[in-house]
C-alpha cells in the first residue's frame, strides 16, 4: 500500500464531501445520475430521483485513497451478495463496512454486486447525503415534462435518454435546486432559462 500524506479526518471529510464540479464562472454543481421515479396517477408528473452508479463510488475511494482501498464478494446463505469495502488509513489503520445487495431488473448479478458496493460506501459516507435530498418533481404537459424551472418542456418519449446525458448541463442542475429556498430556484430559474437559449 502506498504512503499517505492526509490525516485521517480529511480522508473521511474527502470521501463524504458531495458530487459536485465547479463552473468557470465560480458556481458548483451537482454531479449525480437523475433516474425515473414514481409517477403520480391523478397529476402525470414524474418524480426523478438522484442516485450514484459504481463507477462513481469506486472513482471516490481512489481519488480519496489511491491504492489504500479494497473490495471482497461473498454470496449468502439467501443468494444475496455481500460487499466487504476495506480502508488502510494515514496512521496504518484498517476500517472494514460491508452490506448486502439486492439483484436490479436488469443484469441482476452484476446489478446486485454494485448495489452491494454503493451500500457498503455509504457507510463511509460516500453520497450519504443523497438520501436527505427531496426528489425532484417534473410537472406533466400535454406532451411531456417540465423541467423544475419551468421553462423547458421534454418530450415523454426522451426523458430517460434526457435524464442518461444527453443534456447534462440541464439534468446536472437537478441537484443544487432540490430543498431550495423560492429566492433561490428564482436565481435557478435564470440559470435554467440561459442554458435553454444555449441549446
Amino acid at each position: 500500500m502506498s504512503k499517505m500524506s492526509k490525516s485521517n479526518e480529511e480522508i473521511m471529510k474527502q470521501l463524504a464531501a458531495k458530487f459536485e464540479e465547479t463552473l468557470p464562472d465560480g458556481t458548483k454543481i451537482g454531479t449525480l445520475k437523475w433516474r425515473e421515479g414514481n409517477k403520480n396517477k391523478v397529476t402525470g408528473n414524474t418524480l426523478i430521483l438522484p442516485y450514484l452508479d459504481a463507477r462513481m463510488v469506486s472513482k471516490r475511494l481512489t481519488d480519496t485513497l489511491g491504492l489504500n482501498w479494497a473490495d471482497e464478494y461473498e454470496e449468502t446463505a439467501d443468494s444475496g451478495m455481500l460487499c466487504k469495502i476495506t480502508l488502510t488509513l494515514a496512521d496504518g489503520a484498517t476500517i472494514t463496512r460491508s452490506d448486502v445487495g439486492t439483484k436490479s431488473t436488469y443484469e441482476k448479478e452484476k446489478g446486485q454486486v454494485s448495489d452491494a458496493f454503493k451500500r457498503a460506501a455509504v457507510k463511509f459516507g460516500i453520497g450519504a447525503y443523497i438520501y436527505e435530498l427531496a426528489p425532484v418533481e417534473l410537472k406533466k404537459t400535454r406532451d411531456g415534462f417540465l423541467t423544475p424551472d419551468g421553462k423547458t418542456e421534454i418530450k415523454a418519449a426522451d426523458l430517460s435518454a434526457f435524464l442518461n446525458g444527453n443534456k447534462p448541463e440541464l439534468v446536472s442542475l437537478f441537484s443544487i435546486y432540490s430543498g431550495l429556498s423560492a429566492e433561490k430556484k428564482t436565481e435557478l430559474t435564470e440559470c435554467f432559462t440561459k442554458i435553454k437559449e444555449a441549446l
